[in-house]
This record gives C-alpha cells, sequence and structure tokens, in this order.
C-alpha cells in the first residue's frame, strides 16, 4: 500500500504498549514461547526491560523500556522499543498474562499491550490496523473495568499469540472464522479481524 503511494524504504523499529492497571501482585510477558518471570504490577522500566532481555527471543540490547510504573488507574504505561538485532523488523506482538494482579480500587486488574508502531517496512494497512486495536483495546479494558466482557483481552491477546505470522505480518490473511463453533467460542484468528463474513 505504501509503495502504491510512492513510499518506498521506509522502515521502522516496533513500538509496543503495557498498561498495567491494578493495585498490586504480579505479572508476566510472553514472547517467543517463553514467560518472564514474575514482574512486580509497579515495576521501574528498567525492570520490565531486563525481564524482556532474559527472553531468549528478545535477547539482552535488542530492546529499550521507557515510562512505568503500573498502579492503580493504569499508572503509566510502559513504551517498548524494539532494536539492536530486532530493529526495522516486524515482531511478534508481546503477550501478558495478569492472572496474579490484585485488584484496583475499581475492581481493575489488567496488563495489556498494544502496537504503537509497527515494526518493518512502512505498511499503511498496517499502521491503521494498529490504530484500529489500539482503541478496540481501550474499549474493552474500559469494559472490564465495569464487570463487562471479562476476559476478553486475554482471549484476544492468547488469540494473536496462536497465529504470530497472520497477527503480526498480515493481518488481512486472516482466515474466517469458522461459522460451525460461532463466534463466541475461542478460536485460533488473530484479532482484529480483517476480512470478509458473508451472512446467509
Amino acid at each position: 500500500m505504501a509503495g502504491g503511494l510512492g513510499i518506498s524504504g521506509v522502515k521502522r523499529n516496533e513500538v509496543e504498549r503495557i498498561t498495567v492497571n491494578a493495585g498490586g501482585g504480579t505479572f508476566t510477558i510472553s514472547h517467543g514461547g517463553e514467560t518472564t518471570g514474575a514482574i512486580p504490577f509497579n515495576a521501574t522500566a528498567g525492570e520490565v526491560q531486563v525481564a524482556l532481555e532474559s527472553l531468549t527471543s528478545i535477547g539482552p540490547g535488542n530492546v529499550v523500556v521507557k515510562g512505568g510504573p503500573g498502579g492503580q488507574g493504569g499508572g503509566t504505561p510502559y513504551s517498548v522499543v524494539f532494536g539492536g538485532a530486532l530493529a526495522e523488523k516486524a515482531i511478534t506482538q508481546l503477550t501478558t498474562s495478569h492472572s496474579s494482579l490484585i485488584p484496583s480500587n475499581t475492581g481493575a486488574f489488567l496488563a495489556t499491550v498494544v502496537v504503537l508502531v509497527p515494526g518493518g517496512a512502512l505498511d499503511l494497512h498496517r499502521f491503521i490496523l494498529s490504530l484500529i486495536e489500539q482503541k478496540v483495546k481501550a474499549e474493552l479494558e474500559f469494559a472490564e473495568e465495569h464487570e463487562q466482557f471479562v476476559g476478553a483481552i486475554s482471549r484476544i491477546e492468547a488469540n494473536v499469540a496462536k497465529t504470530p505470522q497472520v497477527a503480526c505480518l498480515d493481518p488481512l490473511s486472516g482466515p474466517l472464522p469458522n461459522p460451525e463453533e460461532g463466534i463466541t467460542k475461542d478460536q485460533t484468528q488473530p484479532f482484529p479481524y480483517y476480512g470478509e463474513v458473508t451472512v446467509g
């Protein structure tokens, strides 16, 4: 798409945002089939960076974390910038587990990830899809804090992790949902889904 607009040869480092909204406890981050040790809900950016660098799929010197800490109401989000050997590449999105977080005063205990800047060659459809993903996840976070659609974000991230090539490199090539299973069941389906569904 970018090439069609006369924009080519432009590459970006992937930037992802992790938001932790909790009153205590720990969370973990997963990537490449590995999971970090427990990270305090209010960890410093340096602590999160060390945890990510401990994963062999990332490694030392290939990521810089800024921002933080997490806390009540989301605290200050962490900004994760991939570089080094992972510079200018499309990255399989990080996923999180918030099962060990302690709810905040509002009852929220979330640790969510969104892609702010897709890595690799400039691809406008990936950039636009990342903006849509940010908006949808923000809406789901708000809903979950009010006890609606509980667990939706974790299911979304789990499905993204199941299909990293589709979810991260070419979201538009994702398979159609299986109509026999219905849209409410857990499926190996990247999120967001951008395709065509024929309604009979």
